[in-house]
């Protein structure tokens, strides 16, 4: 059920201005102390229709309900037979069997967050593309709170039925998030949450 915005209050529509801004704030000034995305992510152009962009953007958001949902399989099958999930210092998981078992191992970190990719820039041509996002992280069961912010980069290959699905996946932590993890974050030797 959607929430009717036109009942929304005053102070309603306040505090979710705000709080739309704060997160904004937040994602942009915690990539400050990080390598700025490459200039090619801010130029305008490229060789992908409006469609592909669109199937791309919804390939990003249906991997992050998927990873709220818990649905690992549903999760690793965005990803080519072969793609990479390379996350955090701990290493890179190779093909959908081990992008499975790295979710499985990482449940207890990431089953109560809500993962928001926002700022999507998609650029490429014929059968590959890659997108640049800024991922916010919440927790969203034992208390509201931003727990983690990242640049995210994907790498795509379109398949023969037109889908676009994901041939490498890179998560950036952003500085706080880093030192975040370093002092008690996940548990040791866990990599970032996807």
């Amino acid at each position: 059920m959607a929430w009717p915005l036109r009942n929304l209050t005053r102070r309603g529509a306040l505090l979710l201005t705000m709080a739309t801004a704060t997160a904004a704030a937040i994602a942009t000034a915690s990539c400050a102390d990080d390598d700025p995305p490459a200039a090619a992510t801010l130029a305008e152009g490229d060789g992908l229709s409006p469609a592909d962009e669109l199937a791309i953007l919804q390939t990003i958001a249906r991997m992050n309900h998927a990873i709220d949902a818990r649905a690992w399989d549903d999760y690793a099958a965005f990803y080519v037979e072969g793609g990479v999930l390379e996350s955090g210092p701990g290493g890179a998981s190779r093909g959908r069997a081990e992008i499975r078992a790295y979710l499985e191992a990482q449940a207890p970190f990431i089953s109560t967050k809500r993962h928001a990719a926002t700022n999507v820039v998609v650029r490429g041509a014929g059968g590959r593309a890659e997108a640049d996002s800024y991922l916010l992280v919440f927790e969203r069961e034992s208390a509201l709170r931003l727990d983690g912010t990242a640049l995210i980069n994907d790498a795509f290959e379109r398949q023969p039925d037109g889908r676009w699905l994901v041939s490498r996946h890179t998560v950036g932590l952003d500085p706080a998030t880093q030192a975040a993890f370093s002092q008690g974050g996940p548990p040791p030797g866990a990599r970032a949450a996807p």
